[in-house]
């Protein structure tokens, strides 16, 4: 699978700033203007990570991402909030497991190594799952 990224939040500032940041990063990026657009996303495209704002209309990035959770339990989740608050980040990682918490006004270089970290956490896991699926077909035969 490409390295498919995807980047949720309501804010066209914050959009064009990812893009600026993610210019040279070996990424195909997809952006979504809240939950309902993520998932529209998902359903047609798979992604090794996703980035969500926590403040989005209709649903906390905390819930968009227990969604996910639920139905792309593969895809790596990170939430960005602007609130520091320590009951933010409980709620977001008890919610969706999320990967990382990332707090606005982020630091380019955090958002980069978060999401490489991110891929390689996605690989990583693939391939055990495939070596686990090899050694069961060995065993059986």
């Amino acid at each position: 699978m490409k390295n498919r990224i995807l980047i949720v939040d309501n804010e066209p500032d914050i959009i064009f700033a990812f893009q600026q940041t993610l210019l040279r990063e070996p990424y195909e990026i997809h952006f979504a203007f809240g939950s309902e657009g993520a998932l529209k996303v998902l359903n047609r495209t798979s992604v090794k990570a996703v980035i969500s704002d926590q403040c989005l209309p209709r649903m906390e990035g905390a819930e968009l991402l227990s969604i996910i959770k639920v139905k792309y339990p593969e895809t790596v989740r990170i939430i960005l909030s602007g609130s520091t608050s320590v009951a933010d980040a409980i709620k977001a990682v008890n919610a969706g497991e999320v990967y990382r918490f990332l707090v606005k006004p982020w630091n380019d270089a955090e958002i980069i190594a978060a999401l490489r970290s991110a891929v390689e956490k996605y690989d990583a896991e693939m391939e055990t799952r495939r070596l686990l699926e090899e050694a069961k077909r060995n065993r059986r035969a």
